[in-house]
């Protein structure tokens, strides 16, 4: 076969096409395959942030069932406390409520100079301590009650005389209230009035059922010397 002068220009044309032609197919093949890989891994790159938003929310939800049962616990600590509290103030203020009224009723016998003769029972004066038993001998007036406890004074006054202080006594026999019957007192020494509202806040008596009931102590202080 001779190849003539058109012969080779037209396999030369055909082997420029025919690379060209392999050449923008090999483009196209590396541009699809470029595709898919980003396809691919934005695939997986939002299968990841899925996951990360999914473990998130699993923590964020946990988190606030934790919060919500220690809220729950707290409020029902606060509400049994504040149960506990009104309960305590209800107590106190019964307790503050009688001992005012104790207060109010020795407080309106406190000027009354015949106020251990004016009781409505009339009760006879008790002798619980004499001067041979210690320095100071000691008298009450309690209708319907023994003293179960008196303490015995420790002498430290230098003067002498008679103290006679106002009680009032509780149901159960505590002296919830004192002060001292000036008129019916031989002595206005601070000394002496300071050790007879002492020891007759001490002194506890048989229990009643009255819950404030008045009564009186008389101190007989001989002095020192």
């Amino acid at each position: 076969m001779k190849f003539t002068p058109s012969l080779k220009a037209f396999i030369l044309s055909f082997l420029i096409t025919g690379n060209l032609a392999l050449l923008l197919w090999g483009y196209q093949i590396r541009k699809k395959v470029a595709e898919d890989q980003e396809t691919e891994y934005d695939i997986e790159l939002l299968a990841d942030l899925l996951e990360e938003e999914l473990q998130e929310e699993t923590t964020a939800s946990a988190q606030q069932t934790k919060t919500h049962k220690a809220f729950n616990e707290t409020r029902k600590e606060l509400t049994a406390l504040s149960n506990q509290s009104q309960e305590d103030q209800d107590d106190f203020d019964q307790r503050l409520k009688a001992l005012d009224q104790a207060i109010k009723d020795v407080e309106s016998a406190k000027d009354n100079p015949s106020f251990e003769k004016t009781d409505p029972y009339e009760a006879p004066e008790k002798k619980v301590v004499d001067g041979n038993e210690s320095n100071t001998s000691i008298r009450y007036r309690l209708v319907d009650r023994n003293a179960l406890y008196v303490p015995n004074p420790v002498y430290t006054c230098a003067a002498s005389g008679t103290v006679v202080v106002n009680i009032s006594v509780d149901a159960k026999g505590q002296v919830i209230a004192q002060s001292i019957n000036e008129n019916s007192s031989s002595t206005t020494n601070g000394c002496l009035w300071d050790a007879a509202l002492d020891y007759a806040s001490q002194t506890v008596f048989s229990k009643a059922k009255r819950n404030s009931q008045l009564g009186s102590i008389t101190y007989y202080f001989p002095g020192q010397g």
